[in-house]
């Protein structure tokens, strides 16, 4: 599951490893970890800042799976419900066509 791509890629795989690639090379963090590091992180901002990072994480990262929960959060369409309607809409044309 993709959280960001560009400069910074970051992903988890199935075995719950998160994959963080940058531009001097790639590391790799166990869940349980990097569930640690974001909720003391996430302690130490201000309302003020968490909405901001809020904001700029959904501006620049929808459509990543990673980011659907903050997304429904902000009244935003998610991945998988932008996949599932251009999905119905490419059966609805393919149908017409027939």
């Amino acid at each position: 599951m993709a959280y960001m791509r560009g400069t910074w890629y970051i992903f988890k795989d199935w075995s719950e490893i998160f994959h963080i690639h940058g531009q001097d090379g790639e590391f790799y963090l166990p869940k349980e970890i990097l569930d640690q590091l974001v909720v003391m992180r996430f302690a130490q901002l201000s309302p003020e800042e968490v909405e901001k990072a809020e904001k700029k994480a959904v501006t620049n990262h929808a459509g990543n799976i990673g980011c659907d929960a903050l997304c429904k959060k902000h009244g935003l369409p998610t991945a998988t419900e932008i996949i599932d309607r251009r999905t119905e809409e490419a059966l609805k044309k393919k149908k017409k066509g027939k």
